[in-house]
């Protein structure tokens, strides 16, 4: 399950690089997540870093998570953390954090929910090409009529 990618940084590269998923983005979860709180998709990009951890555990220090993320308070941290463990039913997104026993941030990604992220995304972006190939079509027969009416045909 490789929902971000992990390699080595190469020359010009900060450590740690990460590899955003396709499916994030053109998926329409990442605007989603947007509307939580500004800064909530970086959150949870980082938060995606830890995924191929074994049970998904996330136990990061709150100063590196802020510094991942470019959030300046503790409280602003917080209460996204607290916000990716509620469902939002209108927004669509399911429960992305449970909390674990211990102090400070002791997380884990629930696999269910990344799941169900994952279809949604695709399933969005399924709309978008079927949406973007009833265009192509549209714009292909554009220019038939014209044709018929300089020409005379019957196409």
């Amino acid at each position: 399950m490789a929902y971000i990618v992990q390699r080595a940084p190469t020359s010009g590269e900060t450590a740690g690089f990460t590899m955003v998923p396709n499916l994030l983005i053109h998926g329409e979860i990442g605007a989603r997540l947007e509307r939580l709180g500004r800064g909530t998709a970086w959150l949870m990009v980082a938060l995606l870093r830890f995924a191929e951890r074994k049970d998904h555990v996330i136990t990061a220090s709150e100063a590196t998570l802020r510094r991942l993320t470019g959030i300046a308070k503790d409280e602003t941290l917080d209460r996204r953390l607290r916000q990716l463990t509620r469902k939002h039913k209108a927004l669509g997104l399911p429960a992305l954090l449970r909390k674990l026993p211990g102090i400070g941030v002791h997380y884990a990604i629930c696999q269910d929910a990344l799941d169900t992220l994952i279809a949604q995304a695709r399933e969005a972006v399924g709309r978008d090409a079927l949406r973007r190939a009833a265009i192509r079509k549209a714009q292909s027969r554009g220019g038939v009529k014209g044709m018929q009416t300089r020409w005379g045909g019957q196409g």
